[in-house]
């Protein structure tokens, strides 16, 4: 089963922000869904973060989830070993949403290894709202 990795940072947006956000990445999915059918997401697991709402997509779906979260004894090293992690099962695609440096990466290591990357990171997948920051 293909996976495709999800990854970005906590946001703080209102919820009417939230809500064009949350379609915007739920079309964003279905359209990776639809080129890799029978494939499993894999995410982080933040219960605070986008990967909720990547996680409920998936529910809904009943697309099958691997969540890797952090390891809190790894300190500041933590997200790194979990880019890692996500990059060790060879995942057909990795989706990139405004995250932090170590999000970044995730993203330029993927491109190292060719893996196909979804960059919503810019204008397209960032709420069109002047002052918006990653939590």
């Amino acid at each position: 089963v293909p996976p495709v990795v999800f990854s970005g940072g906590r946001m703080v947006i209102d919820e009417t922000q939230a809500k064009k956000f949350a379609d915007d990445l739920f079309r964003t999915l279905d359209r990776v869904h639809d080129r890799v059918g029978d494939m499993v997401l894999v995410h982080g697991g933040d219960t605070k973060g986008i990967d909720r709402f990547a996680a409920g997509w998936a529910e809904r779906k009943k697309i099958p989830q691997v969540v890797f979260g952090l390891d809190p004894k790894l300190g500041q090293r933590a997200g790194f070993r979990r880019n890692e992690q996500f990059l060790s099962i060879k995942p057909r695609y990795v989706i990139a949403y405004p995250g932090n440096g170590v999000l970044e990466r995730l993203v330029e290591e993927a491109r190292t290894r060719r893996i196909s990357v979804v960059d919503r990171r810019g204008p397209l997948g960032t709420p069109p709202v002047a002052g918006l920051k990653a939590a």
